[in-house]
């Protein structure tokens, strides 16, 4: 199964967060979004790779300075490992 994009991925939490502005580098603490909401976009990511995600990707201390393209790019590093 192939990877989704980048773009794709942010669609999905721009849905969630109900914000057509939110772009690869927002910060993530800026979005104003709660575990659950970032937990609903982790279990999007991973249906759709067909992967299961690191919890230390989602740990608060790994978001607090996190943008969505970092967070992309753990997953992402994290389903190739």
């Amino acid at each position: 199964m192939t990877f989704p994009s980048l773009d794709h991925v942010l669609g999905q939490l721009r849905a969630i967060v109900e914000d057509d502005d939110v772009s690869a580098d927002s910060k993530i603490a800026d979005l104003g979004v709660d575990s659950l909401d970032l937990m609903e976009w982790m279990f999007e990511i991973e249906g759709a790779a067909n992967i299961s995600v690191d919890e230390s990707v989602y740990e608060p201390e790994a978001l607090a300075t996190a943008t969505v393209r970092e967070v992309y790019e753990r997953i992402k590093q994290s389903a190739s490992d």
